[in-house]
């Protein structure tokens, strides 16, 4: 199984900083998806990104596919052996979720007002993220195999929705803008779409999708929802998608003002990350804003 990870290390980026080992001041930020697992590594002494890896799961996508080769991760990435970070957090994507109002919320009932819009099972826990620039909580539900084997390896880590870094991005860096802001954040199979208005969350859900034409539905459908017209609104992409695309390109065809996010000037990046696109893996980068 090492042989398959390695195969499917997409991208390694790894400061010479790290060659004599991860210092102690050093903050691990994970990512599980249901098609990868990344992690960046952030110098906290320095404010820096010192590395950033990213593995590609084998299809089938499913769930004990997924702990196999996590397992591998576990045992051939040197980096996350070390185990010495001051700080670890996972971030981990779900298709059970919701958004509640801070005023509506009850810890007690979580289960129960999440269980109102999904099919929530005895084999799933329940948790909830406090979204720091918005009254709102979101709640969500993790497999609990999947979390039995995050918490053997990441002892003490502290557990995120897959999204949180990314909406908490959104609502401080448009906090100025005057005019809505659609951002899409893109999977291989699936994608985030937000939409803020200054420090306001109009909008937010997750999309599966198997062609570039379900992918254009939903966020014309989207949009035609909310009332926002496409040859106005900016389309800021995140993620997995490049212009060679076929999403990239039929959402050219269908709205006049596309750009692709642009790194936090927040923190600084080795320079390894100078020939990553700028809005790769930008969730995972968002992912201190959680707990600074």
């Amino acid at each position: 199984m090492s042989e398959t990870v390695e195969i499917n290390k997409r991208i390694n980026i790894v400061d010479e900083s790290l060659i004599n080992g991860v210092s102690v001041q050093t903050q691990l930020f994970v990512a599980i998806n249901n098609d990868h697992f990344a992690y960046v590594l952030l110098d906290k002494e320095k404010n820096k990104f010192v590395a950033l890896r990213e593995y590609r799961f084998v299809y089938p996508y499913t769930l004990e596919s997924r702990l196999g080769q996590l397992q591998s991760i576990r045992e051939t990435d040197e980096l996350l052996k070390e185990n010495i970070f001051q700080t670890i957090c996972v971030a981990v994507s779900t298709t059970k979720f919701t958004l509640i109002p801070a005023h509506f919320y009850q810890k007690e009932i979580e289960r129960d007002m999440l269980a109102m819009v999904c099919n929530v099972t005895h084999e799933e826990a329940v948790y909830s993220d406090q979204l720091k620039y918005v009254d709102a909580r979101i709640v969500y539900a993790l497999d609990k195999n999947l979390l039995a084997e995050i918490g053997s390896w990441f002892d003490g880590a502290k557990l995120f929705f897959g999204a949180t870094g990314l909406i908490e991005s959104q609502l401080l860096f448009n906090k100025n803008a005057t005019e809505k802001t659609l951002t899409v954040n893109v999977r291989m199979q699936d994608f985030d779409l937000l939409v803020t208005e200054a420090n306001r969350l109009l909008f937010f859900n997750s999309f599966r999708y198997q062609t570039s034409e379900d992918f254009m539905y939903y966020i014309l459908f989207t949009c035609e929802q909310l009332g926002l017209n496409p040859e106005n609104i900016a389309l800021k992409f995140t993620g997995d998608i490049e212009k060679t695309s076929a999403a990239y390109f039929i959402s050219s065809k269908y709205i006049r003002n596309i750009y692709f996010a642009e790194r936090s000037d927040i923190y600084q990046f080795s320079y390894g990350f100078d020939k990553l696109p700028s809005h790769f893996q930008y969730s995972l980068f968002s992912q201190p804003l959680c707990v600074s």
